[in-house]
């Protein structure tokens, strides 16, 4: 069984077929060519705590969004403007000037 400092000595190594990947993908290439079976979540724990593959890990977005259903670009342009003006209370300052709409 490896150890968690072998595991990240392999996933630094350029020299082995699965490292700087994802998880899925290193878990494959150590199965086959190590014979380990090692599972997912204990490959995470360890990957996490390496500052090179939370570099490379995608952000997550998680924020509200809205979905509308619109013709053209310029159209969620008009509709993004009308939340804005309903925001503001119909009320926009731009660079220290107020506009009122």
């Amino acid at each position: 069984m490896l150890t968690d400092e072998e595991i990240l000595k392999l996933y630094k190594d350029p020299t082995f077929a699965g490292s700087f990947s994802g998880v899925k993908n290193f878990r494959n290439f150590l199965y086959a060519e190590k014979k380990e079976l090692v599972p997912e979540k204990r490959l995470y724990n360890i990957l996490k705590q390496d500052p090179l593959y939370l570099m490379h890990m995608k952000p997550a977005r998680k924020y509200p969004v809205r979905h509308y259903d619109v013709q053209s670009f310029g159209n969620t342009v008009q509709m993004d403007l009308a939340r804005i003006k309903l925001k503001l209370k119909h009320q926009l300052v731009f660079f220290g000037k107020t506009f009122r709409f």
